[in-house]
């Protein structure tokens, strides 16, 4: 892996078939920054109607791994190649855009814009809150 190269991290793409993939690869990723900062985040998971906490706990919220949206426990270290899932402010910012990690805040993300009309810009990504499609129920997870 070439993670220096911020042009090689740009022009290449992983697919992989499963989220449970993804997560181990980016676990490889994480671990090749050995020194670098690291910090990591929780989300906020919670039922979208109220009545549904009663047969939704939080733990099996924490649980679920469902396309497009991050892992209950994200941990990033400085220097992380990582990807809008969101589009937060088009057309800098948009579902697909290619960062790298500059600094790790408590409920900010500074990183800077890896290619396109903004490369090079330094911005900040804040708590998004996700609500995952395909469910027999709805949940939000900040």
């Amino acid at each position: 892996m070439n993670l220096p190269n911020l042009k090689w991290i740009c022009e290449s793409a992983i697919l992989a078939p499963t989220n449970k993939m993804i997560n181990d690869l980016n676990f490889v990723i994480q671990e090749k920054l050995h020194d670098r900062e690291s910090k990591t985040y929780l989300s906020f998971d919670e039922t979208v109607e109220p009545d549904q906490a009663v047969n939704c706990p939080i733990e099996f919220l924490n649980s679920l791994s469902s396309p497009g949206i991050p892992p209950y426990r994200l941990d990033l270290k400085i220097g992380s190649p990582i990807m809008l899932l969101r589009n937060l402010d088009p057309p800098k910012l948009c579902n697909g855009t290619r960062l790298s990690v500059k600094s790790l805040r408590d409920n900010l993300i500074e990183a800077t814009i890896l290619a396109g009309a903004h490369r090079g810009e330094n911005v900040f990504i804040p708590r998004i809150p996700l609500i995952p499609q395909g469910l027999f129920f709805d949940f939000k997870r900040t």
